[in-house]
């Protein structure tokens, strides 16, 4: 999820996606690889490389709608052999992404408090502000609890199989609602909400800067 403020950040997203979304779905490649399946590896999904994650349409939508997406990484719980609990490790698999954005949202935090101590060109910290809200932006939407979002495969530990199947098979139905609510601006103020709570978390973390 991407919240444009101002005409130069659909040129801040172009370069953004570029950044943020391979480091969220090799996340998820990277810990089932962990986990023992390499499904995502012999496809060529563990990688940095955005080539190999980014669709056209999504990106589009990134840079000129203010929210995008990335294929989907392939995970099979059925081949993980460091964890006997496959619902788990699913779970963990969908976890991986959006902390991989929370961790980059502290990091260029710190980077920020640095650029401001050492006085760097405006333009150099007004992206990097940017790059922490997309972070946090994309980890609190992922969060939702709706297929086909992390959340969902998170939130399914809590949720008995038959309701998640449920979930799973109205699946279309949930991501046109989606899609719908992110147009109409419907899921702004929530979601604004909680990415402000999370940068004003990270303000805290980094109080030693």
């Amino acid at each position: 999820m991407f919240l444009h403020r101002d005409p130069t950040q659909y040129f801040y997203a172009m370069v953004a996606i570029f950044l943020v979304l391979p480091v969220h779905e090799w996340a998820h490649a990277y810990t089932a690889y962990l986990l023992g399946d390499h499904t995502a590896r012999f496809q060529g999904r563990m990688t940095l490389d955005p080539t190999k994650h980014l669709t056209l349409m999504g990106s589009i939508c990134a840079i000129f709608f203010g929210f995008g997406w990335a294929k989907p990484v392939p995970i099979n719980p059925y081949n993980f052999t460091q964890i006997k609990n496959r619902k788990l490790g699913f779970a963990i698999c969908a976890l991986a992404g959006p902390m991989s954005n929370f961790l980059m949202g502290l990091i260029f935090t710190i980077i920020y408090k640095l650029f401001i101590l050492i006085n760097a060109p405006y333009l150099l910290v007004k992206f990097t502000v940017f790059l922490v809200q997309i972070n946090i932006s994309l980890m609190v939407f992922n969060f939702l609890p709706v297929p086909p979002l992390d959340g969902s495969r998170i939130w399914s530990m809590f949720l008995k199989d038959e309701t998640y199947n449920k979930l799973l098979m109205n699946e279309q139905t949930i991501t046109l609602v989606i899609f719908f609510l992110l147009f109409t601006g419907l899921l702004d103020i929530p979601l604004s909400f909680l990415t402000r709570l999370v940068i004003k978390f990270l303000d805290l973390l980094t109080w030693f800067i």
